[in-house]
């Protein structure tokens, strides 16, 4: 189950999103998860041209299902961006990030953490949707990666991971500051910049677990 706010990345418990990949050599099938329809022509033909069945859902596919991850794991390869590319991710399957907006290409242990703070969504989809990039993204598929790739997620966008992360640096601002607690006028004087380290990390490239400053 997701769990999602204004400034800090989706994360999720994983107990409805299970790790099963067939982790075929050669992709055999294609998952395409999609709001719009504008471009599913365009992954149609390339599938087709490469022999990959192709399963659309979503509502810019007139399927709407509320068993996923059943999906996942048959299909080797996911079109999709945001939410529903690291729910793919995280069942093990090879993601291509790409919608109707453009798009970004296959994720890999090389691009995985930096896509990651975009949340794999619109920022990331600078190039032209053709049969040349879809196909240049499909050349990429790499089970071994994928699993790297699904494995890193699972433990990064951790719902309990997180948690504990973040009580540990709670205790630790809050044992700070009865040692050496702040006057009113340093908490004001300080509040901006912290305010802007604390909710700018995806921009910045800042960790959530380096962002949170004792400032009480």
């Amino acid at each position: 189950m997701p769990i999602k706010s204004r400034f800090w990345p989706t994360l999720w418990t994983w107990s409805d999103i299970r790790f099963e990949s067939n982790y075929r050599k050669k992709p055999q099938r294609a998952l395409v998860l999609t709001k719009t329809s504008e471009h599913i022509d365009l992954i149609r033909q390339v599938c087709h041209d490469r022999c990959l069945g192709l399963t659309e859902i979503g509502p810019g596919a007139g399927l709407v299902v509320d068993d996923l991850s059943e999906y996942f794991k048959n299909n080797d390869v996911v079109f999709a961006t945001a939410r529903m590319a690291i729910e793919a991710m995280a069942s093990g399957c090879a993601v291509v990030v790409v919608d109707s907006r453009g798009l970004a290409g296959m994720v890999s242990t090389r691009n995985r953490h930096a896509w990651q703070l975009h949340n794999f969504g619109k920022r990331l989809l600078v190039r032209t949707i053709d049969a040349s990039s879809l196909n240049a993204a499909l050349d990429e598929y790499d089970f071994h990666d994928a699993r790297i790739v699904s494995l890193k997620m699972r433990e990064s966008a951790d719902l309990e991971r997180r948690a504990c992360s973040l009580v540990a640096i709670y205790r630790s601002a809050i044992a700070r500051a009865v040692l050496n607690p702040w006057t009113a006028d340093q908490i004001l004087a300080e509040f901006p910049s912290v305010m802007i380290r604390l909710f700018s990390w995806k921009d910045a490239g800042i960790h959530p677990s380096e962002s949170v400053i004792p400032f009480f």
